[in-house]
């Protein structure tokens, strides 16, 4: 693998404030949770770890490290982000962000 690639996922997380996992479980979310615990996450009433923990009570695996998402994969990862608020602090930092679609 080249020392040059960037791994998307980490990148928008760090842009965002938030880790790779809060990334995934927005994502999870997103795909299985209610409408109402997703309005819950957008009003602050709940944490997105929260709201991961009713959907699901297993714990991801960790992505291996050499893991780069394909561009689709980018692109669900930062709807996920704006889903809940998150997204806002990415277009602060846009500096953070060094590989876009």
């Amino acid at each position: 693998m080249s020392d040059n690639l960037i791994d998307t996922k980490k990148e928008i997380a760090k842009a965002a404030g938030v880790s790779h996992d809060t990334v995934h479980k927005a994502k999870v979310i997103i795909e299985k949770g209610s409408e109402e615990l997703k309005q819950e996450l957008r009003e602050g009433k709940k944490t997105i770890n929260a709201g991961y923990r009713e959907v699901t009570n297993r714990k991801p695996a960790p992505p291996p490290a050499d893991f780069l998402p394909d561009e689709d994969e980018v692109v669900e990862d930062r709807q996920a982000l704006r889903e809940f608020g998150i997204d806002r602090k990415v277009a602060h930092r846009q500096g953070a962000i060094t590989h876009t679609r």
